[in-house]
């Protein structure tokens, strides 16, 4: 299903021509398989991979989708897929209404259970016209909007642009931002994940990566007990690397933090420990190829004798899945919500 929306949004493009058309671009977008490519002339994302992957095709805009560099009343049409995060939904559709020329287009996709029809209904009152909506199949609508009435008014701006402060009790002065998990509350899986490492652990090795590091609480945290140790913090999100840069800095972890694609950028290194919370999600949907990917990267990033310590959500059944490497599996820890996994090679 996620590639679904997408390829609405190429079928659709497909059938137009326009001068300058811009395409936001989230997780959503899986390039492992190798998706159809969109007519546009530039997207904006987050995201490296994605960024890499369009890069062939279109002018790319990789930032925390920052689009002061397009002028105002400047594109003929947006396409969008509907994010999972509201707030940064909200971003994209009042910064559409700024740069889209009067009568230009807002081609938008989403599912009925993403709220998508309600969705449809704000921006209609915010753009002023929807030419039509259609329901292709499974859940999946489309709508073309066109710029007659603005009234940015009837978006929220729900500060997709700011910082959030993370409230805990741990002493760490942490921030975080909408799109980035954790963004408003400790990530219970990776604070379970520190203490059991410092209950079974009395040191750490010179090194540390954290693979996928969201905003850096698994470094923050063991860096209370192990100062000693360097971190090495990597994640594909932009956003997730301010917001680590951000959380090194306020607590004086000694570290560098990696915009990569799961540690691509690392390949000439390799590290005696890993600690990772891996996600699950590929956008809305659950996806086996990511935990693959991530399995692969610990396998050829750990040294011979290292060990990666991963928190994961108890349901998941990844077992199988590390039977096909070259890793061993042991089960540390389980409770109701989380298991804790080492793997040694």
């Amino acid at each position: 299903m996620m590639q679904d929306a997408f390829s609405a949004l190429y079928q659709r493009a497909a059938q137009q021509t326009f001068d300058q058309s811009l395409w936001f671009v989230d997780e959503n977008y899986d390039v492992a398989n190798r998706p159809l490519m969109i007519n546009v002339t530039d997207a904006i994302t987050n995201r490296i991979d994605i960024a890499d992957y369009l890069a062939e095709h279109c002018t790319v805009n990789l930032s925390d989708y920052d689009c002061a560099s397009y002028a105002d009343h400047s594109i003929d049409a947006v396409y969008l897929r509907v994010p999972k995060s509201k707030a940064l939904l909200n971003h994209m559709v009042r910064e559409s209404l700024r740069v889209l020329k009067p009568n230009g287009r807002l081609i938008c996709v989403g599912f009925n259970d993403e709220g998508i029809k309600n969705t449809f209904k704000k921006i209609e009152k915010a753009i002023g016209e929807l030419i039509e909506q259609e329901l292709l199949g499974k859940g999946l609508r489309i709508a073309e909007f066109s710029v007659t009435a603005v009234n940015a008014a009837a978006i929220e701006d729900r500060g997709y642009q700011n910082t959030l402060n993370v409230a805990n009790d741990l002493g760490l002065t942490i921030v975080g931002k909408a799109g980035v998990y954790g963004a408003e509350k400790i990530d219970a899986g990776s604070a379970w994940l520190c203490d059991v490492m410092l209950e079974n652990l009395s040191t750490l090795p010179n090194a540390v990566l954290d693979l996928g590091c969201g905003n850096g609480l698994i470094a923050l945290r063991l860096a209370q007990h192990f100062l000693a140790t360097h971190y090495v913090a990597t994640d594909n999100n932009v956003t997730a690397v301010e917001m680590c840069r951000l959380n090194f800095a306020k607590n004086g972890v000694q570290g560098e933090v990696i915009l990569a694609d799961c540690g691509q950028t690392l390949a000439d290194r390799s590290f005696e420990m890993i600690v990772c919370n891996p996600p699950f999600h590929q956008g809305f949907d659950t996806s086996e190829a990511l935990t693959l990917k991530f399995l692969a990267s610990i396998e050829r990033l750990l040294t011979r004798k290292g060990q990666a310590w991963l928190v994961m959500n108890r349901f998941l059944k990844v077992e199988h899945l590390i039977k096909g490497t070259g890793l061993q599996l042991t089960k540390i820890d389980e409770n109701h919500q989380f298991k804790i996994l080492k793997l040694n090679r």
